[in-house]
């Protein structure tokens, strides 16, 4: 009798199990539940918080870096706040070659390096008295020098490429 008791009331069909499991560890099945629900939440807050972390490590490391290099321009007693006006530049450069009197063939700039490329003809001596002016000017340093003999009234065309600092 007891076994047939058995078989009728429990059947082995797998919702019956699946409904008899969940009845019977109740408690250990709501706890899974609640921890995977809980999980993501908990995850996001400790990945939020480490990587606000890294990133003030790396922002302190920076701003460590940027008064190392401050001081190392103070030490070589180059100033940041001293900014060089390129039209200033342009312009000193122009009344140079103009009170020389070259003839200026082309001046370009290139805005992003800074660099002004100038092509003009004169005499060679005049050329190295303009060499000469444009050197004393502290706003400027020469890249590169290229003198080209022409054949025309012992004229020497001249190519500077200039970097403003």
């Amino acid at each position: 009798m007891k076994n047939l008791k058995y078989y009728y009331l429990k059947p082995t069909s797998y919702p019956y199990l699946i409904i008899e499991y969940l009845s019977k560890y109740k408690w250990i099945i709501s706890l899974f539940i609640i921890t995977l629900i809980l999980s993501y939440p908990s995850y996001s807050l400790i990945n939020n918080f480490l990587d606000k972390n890294r990133t003030i490590f790396e922002n302190k490391n920076l701003i460590k870096e940027n008064k190392q290099l401050i001081n190392k321009l103070k030490k070589l007693n180059i100033n940041d706040q001293h900014k060089i006006d390129p039209l200033l530049v342009n312009k000193e450069i122009k009344d140079i070659l103009i009170k020389n009197k070259a003839d200026i063939e082309e001046m370009q700039w290139n805005k992003k390096s800074n660099n002004i490329d100038i092509i003009f003809n004169q005499r060679f001596n005049t050329i190295v008295e303009i060499i000469n002016k444009i050197n004393t000017d502290k706003k400027v340093y020469f890249n590169q020098i290229r003198l080209i003999k022409m054949n025309k009234n012992q004229l020497v065309n001249c190519v500077l490429n200039l970097t403003i600092l």
